[in-house]
């Protein structure tokens, strides 16, 4: 049985930590300062639409068709292709909220292309 000073240290120690896990972070939520990021990007685009994408797309080494292959098969992969087609999953939605805001049909396409071959990667 616990004594009376242990329970009341127990107690007291719940009770601050119970505001941090009604904040905590859970699976699928988004961080705010994702959520800012997007609604900034959604509220107010870039002055220069079309390099955000591009610098987008050059960070990426793979064409859709490569990323989609090695999607199919990524658990037998090593970890740092893993890794890197994680990465290359974390850029696609930002090309994804940027293009209502593209003319140019050629990056609207390759935004396409990304996005079609996203639920394949790990």
């Amino acid at each position: 049985m616990r004594s009376p000073a242990r329970a009341s240290a127990a107690r007291s120690h719940r009770s601050k930590a119970s505001p941090h896990r009604e904040n905590a972070w859970r699976p699928g939520q988004e961080t705010s300062r994702t959520h800012r990021r997007r609604l900034l990007l959604l509220l107010e685009p870039p002055s220069d639409v079309v390099a955000v994408p591009q610098g987008l797309l050059a960070l990426i080494d793979l064409e859709p068709e490569q990323a989609a292959a090695q999607g199919r098969v990524w658990r037998d992969l090593p970890h740092h292709r893993i890794r890197h087609l994680r990465r290359i999953k974390g850029l696609i939605p930002w090309l994804v909220v940027i293009r209502p805001h593209l003319e140019d049909e050629v990056l609207v396409a390759a935004v396409g292309a990304w996005e079609a071959v996203r639920p394949q990667f790990p």
